[in-house]
């Protein structure tokens, strides 16, 4: 059974935009290109804010404008000496965590309050430092999660606007080996790994922006869209792959890889849950296939930076439909056998674009940057059919503090049709008149900058025709959410002054 619409016109409408707005923003601003250029440095983790480490120069000049972070405190001195002894042994420790407390204050499924955490820790290895093996790098990671999940989707009536997780768990993420080639610019990675993955002198894991970390509503994962229109790990599970990544010019990359295929993690609580999914591969069948082409300038290299992306996957599993059965009929009023599919593909782009600065020294951070990402689904099976997610990042809004920030997201979601018959299918089973609608959400939040690597976000979140996914049965009543609540991120590395290493 096939639905028609007249989304691959507006896919390519907006791709198009994508192509342009990227194309326009590297064609100007950016600094001349050095070695040092070629790969771009990236943190090995998510940053926690646009700015966390701004500091005042520490020669004036000029034009210096002697901008004030803001910090209440600085711990960075704290682990500098232990942190440089494991460095220069080649060890260097990572660490990022987020806690939020949200609460249903209108609308919605049920007015409650709930909290939801989510850690990475780890370490990495240069190998040349430690066995003397030059351009290699091992990486370690584990995520944990904690709170309470489900009934925070319950309660919005919202799984997509909602972190969202598989249980309370501590999963191996990162168990990879990533060997640099012809002074960084071909890098070969293989082993455990998921879509957040990257290392300095890599490019940013399989649809990462930088401003996923920046909202409750992303919450450091990847858009709904991308993260459970295909069988690829979730952000915060493992799972065995390989990537390779090559800088063919300064500032651009290209990267494809064949990752293992998880169309459920397992349910089943091998040794307590970890590393995730078991060992082996035995439950694969079939392989994640993404491929990214991306552009990448930081302050360092340009005055109004510029994180671009366009990409696509396959996924060459067989899977069951969710809604219909071998004859083309809702399963919930027609039970049988599912209708199967072979493959699942679709499209995805970024852009994160400074726009404004807010004074002429270099060295400032501050100013106003534009997003934008869009996610596709081009075989027709899964929930969502486009997800479009766009807002601003006002970097250092007070010159008293200059790291704080300001920032906007409004996502917009398009479901499949066949979900919605479904839905409606399912409420009408239960004596109810519901008519499942395409959801939008609006976020608004407040980086106070507490510290280096320390950020708190109180925020406000508004959902219009909430997904309903998360309840057994629709609620026609629940029409909107309004969610209130507080946030916290740390970066245990930035915070306590560790080393990290360079390209």
């Amino acid at each position: 059974m096939t639905c028609k619409s007249s989304t691959p016109v507006l896919q390519r409408r907006l791709l198009t935009v994508f192509v342009s707005f990227a194309m326009s923003a590297t064609a100007c601003h950016v600094r001349a290109a050095t070695a040092a250029d070629l790969p771009p440095f990236l943190p090995t983790m998510p940053d926690t804010a646009q700015s966390a480490q701004v500091t005042p120069p520490s020669t004036p000049s000029a034009n210096d404008v002697r901008e004030n972070p803001g910090f209440l405190f600085n711990w960075q001195s704290a682990g500098k000496s232990a942190g440089e002894a494991l460095a220069d042994h080649g060890i260097y420790l990572h660490g990022f965590y987020q806690q939020a407390y949200m609460n249903v204050v209108g609308g919605g499924n049920s007015q409650r309050d709930n909290y939801l955490g989510l850690g990475y820790f780890g370490f990495d290895i240069d190998t040349e430092k430690a066995f003397g093996l030059k351009g290699g790098t091992f990486d370690f990671t584990v995520s944990t999660q904690a709170g309470t999940t489900a009934t925070a989707g319950r309660s919005t009536g919202s799984q997509t606007q909602v972190p969202w997780g598989f249980g309370d768990e501590v999963r191996l993420v990162d168990f990879y080996y990533d060997q640099s080639l012809f002074n960084g610019v071909i890098h070969v990675t293989a082993g455990r790994m998921n879509q957040l993955s990257n290392l300095p002198g890599l490019s940013p894991g399989f649809h990462v922006m930088p401003w996923l970390c920046t909202f409750w509503s992303n919450s450091c994962g990847t858009p709904h869209a991308y993260n459970f229109n295909a069988s690829h790990p979730g952000y915060q599970v493992g799972s065995w792959g390989g990537v390779v990544t090559v800088h063919p010019a300064p500032f651009w990359y290209v990267k494809a890889g064949v990752i293992e295929n998880q169309p459920t993690e397992n349910t089943t609580l091998i040794h307590n849950g970890w590393p995730g999914r078991d060992w082996g591969l035995d439950e694969a069948d079939g392989a994640f296939i993404p491929v990214q082409v991306g552009y990448l300038t930081t302050l360092a290299s340009s005055l109004y930076p510029t994180n671009f992306h366009i990409g696509g996957y396959y996924d060459t599993a067989p899977y069951t439909d969710k809604f219909y059965n071998e004859h083309g009929e809702p399963i919930i009023t027609h039970p049988g056998v599912p209708e199967m599919h072979d493959k699942a593909t679709g499209v995805f782009a970024g852009i994160t674009q400074t726009v404004l600065r807010f004074n002429d020294d270099p060295s400032s951070a501050r100013g106003l940057a534009l997003f934008a990402s869009g996610d596709w689904d081009l075989t027709g099976y899964s929930d969502d059919r486009e997800q479009i997610e766009g807002g601003f990042l006002i970097t250092g809004p007070f010159a008293s503090r200059a790291a704080d920030s300001l920032n906007f997201l409004v996502s917009f979601q398009e479901f499949d049709a066949r979900l919605k018959a479904a839905r409606e299918a399912l409420a009408a089973a239960h004596g109810i008149s519901y008519t499942m609608k395409d959801q939008t959400g609006v976020e608004l939040n407040y980086g106070f900058a507490v510290s280096p690597g320390l950020v708190i976000y109180p925020y406000a979140q508004y959902v219009l025709h909430p997904d309903q996914l998360p309840l057994a049965v629709p609620n026609p009543r629940d029409t909107h959410a309004t969610v209130v609540g507080v946030r916290f991120t740390i970066r245990f590395d930035t915070l306590f002054g560790l080393p990290q290493p360079q390209s």
